[in-house]
């Protein structure tokens, strides 16, 4: 299974939870951009559940990239304008891509 640069065309943000300092000396965590990549998307289940009055949905993405060092299991994935936790990350061939396997966060 190779990776054809003509299937990559999204382009997503991948970010990190960064804690800063504010003025009182007290941590505030806050999303930053760590990079931005083409990438293909597959989108693979869904479902919609009620769970204390509230809806919510289960929402499966992989996204397909070249392959990047430093993406981890604790980032997140902004496509468009939504935000996905990464659940699994899988090595395509030898360091020619990544499946990112992620679900959509529920805000």
């Amino acid at each position: 299974m190779g990776i054809t640069a003509g299937n990559l065309r999204q382009v997503i943000n991948i970010q990190n939870l960064v804690a800063t300092k504010d003025s009182y000396g007290s941590d505030k965590k806050s999303w930053q951009n760590f990079l931005t990549l083409r990438a293909g998307v597959k989108y693979l289940s869904g479902s919609k559940g009620i769970d204390n009055n509230e809806i919510f949905t289960q929402y499966g993405v992989e996204f397909i990239v070249y392959f990047r060092e430093g993406i981890l299991p604790n980032m997140r994935i902004l496509f468009g304008s939504k935000a996905y936790k990464i659940n699994a990350i899988s090595e395509i061939g030898f360091r020619e891509g990544l499946i990112i396997t992620t679900e959509l966060i529920n805000e």
